[in-house]
């Protein structure tokens, strides 16, 4: 192969990918046990949740709208994609950044489970009505806990 491609039009095979796992902090576990979420807590300790509930279950079920959320409002537009800004990220920074700039979202997940039991998700898209994110979470994965902050706010929607 000259300059690392197969020769198939500058396609690379899967034998020179490196796999993005390899460079996780918590390794993938692609074991037959079942999957036991990782729940972190606000000054960055974790602890391992029961299999097969949700970890959040407790949140979901007593989770109740505040009547405003529930009033009629009008329309707010959103800029026309060609004039959105759209913000990469993949670092610890850009990922605190975006965080603190979320109070009203809209969520697209990427998932991959070829040769992986469990799979992991790999993009995550985040809009608001004036900006998109791409957040790459294989790159910041040990970092992803961090938009529980948005995910379990209740004035976020």
């Amino acid at each position: 192969h000259v300059g690392g491609h197969s020769g198939r039009g500058g396609v690379m095979s899967s034998v020179q990918i490196v796999k993005p796992q390899l460079s996780f902090d918590d390794a993938v576990d692609n074991s037959l046990a079942p999957f036991q979420p990782k729940i972190f807590h606000d000054d960055g300790s974790f602890e391992f949740g029961e299999a097969g509930v949700h970890p959040f279950r407790d949140t979901i079920q007593t989770f109740t709208f505040s009547s405003s959320q529930l009033l009629p409002s009008a329309d707010i537009p959103y800029l026309p994609l060609e004039a959105t800004p759209l913000t990469s990220v993949d670092t610890l920074e850009g990922m605190r950044t975006m965080v603190d700039a979320l109070k009203e979202i809209a969520v697209d997940l990427e998932h991959h489970d070829f040769h992986s039991y469990q799979g992991m998700t790999c993009l995550m898209q985040i809009s608001t009505r004036h900006e998109d994110f791409l957040i790459d979470c294989l790159k910041i994965r040990s970092h992803m806990h961090l938009l529980n902050k948005v995910f379990l706010d209740p004035a976020i929607l």
